[in-house]
């Protein structure tokens, strides 16, 4: 358990209603998940999903918790809700750059790259000095990869990789 999640969990003592802290442990399961801190996904996965449906629940006009459930739904292969929690969360709060990387992505996964490619520019754009902005290049890069725009694909690869050359998501490209 991370010191972050050991926080959610105290504030969730303080304030049990209070949508925020479920919210905050549903992202952190998804981010056990996907970058494997834990042996086995599913089970990050599915507490997750708990927290961010309480979360919702709880508050149903958190951009945050309809991000993190987005975020989990994903990765869990029910693209169909994610697409629907990750443009809710964009909608409520149309500045919040993660949640329109996390649709970029629910969106690749999707084969619907064209569109991918619209909520990544928005999130580059919203956050220009963002700390994953590698990350949205390199799957900006796959969208035109699939797209057959080699040339923009290198393009966005490299930058990726220029912007974090240690970093495993812009290798990939």
């Amino acid at each position: 358990v991370s010191a972050g999640e050991r926080l959610f969990e105290q504030a969730l003592e303080r304030a049990p209603d209070f949508a925020l802290p479920h919210a905050g442990l549903a992202y952190a399961a998804f981010v056990k998940a996907i970058w494997y801190f834990v042996a086995d996904p599913k089970p990050a996965i599915a507490a997750g999903l708990a927290h961010a449906e309480q979360a919702i629940s709880l508050d149903g006009e958190s951009a945050f918790a309809h991000f993190a459930i987005g975020r989990l739904l994903t990765v869990a292969g029910d693209l169909d809700r994610a697409l629907h929690h990750l443009a809710l969360a964009v909608e409520l709060n149309p500045s919040f750059a993660q949640a329109h990387f996390g649709l970029a992505q629910a969106l690749i996964y999707a084969a619907r790259p064209q569109q991918a490619l619209v909520s990544i520019a928005t999130a580059l754009r919203l956050s220009p000095k963002d700390p994953l902005a590698s990350m949205m290049l390199t799957l900006s890069s796959f969208c035109h990869y699939s797209l057959t725009d080699y040339a923009q694909a290198e393009a966005d690869a490299r930058r990726a990789a220029q912007l974090q050359r240690h970093e495993t998501w812009s290798r990939l490209a």
